[in-house]
């Protein structure tokens, strides 16, 4: 018998080579993925605004 295995996602800066996020469920949707995506991309705002990174004028 064989048992399902998690399948992992991982987020990774191809330039720095940080690992951003990881995650691992039985399966991902693409709402799931993005979820993720958003995640990281809320958390990266963040680190700019704090570390003397400015943000474009809305």
């Amino acid at each position: 018998m064989r048992y399902p295995r998690d399948r992992p996602v991982n987020i990774v800066d191809e330039y720095t080579r940080e690992a951003l996020a990881t995650r691992a469920a039985h399966s991902f949707t693409a709402d799931a993925a993005i979820a993720v995506l958003d995640e990281v991309s809320a958390r990266r705002v963040g680190d700019r605004s704090t570390s003397g990174w400015t943000t474009a004028p809305t």
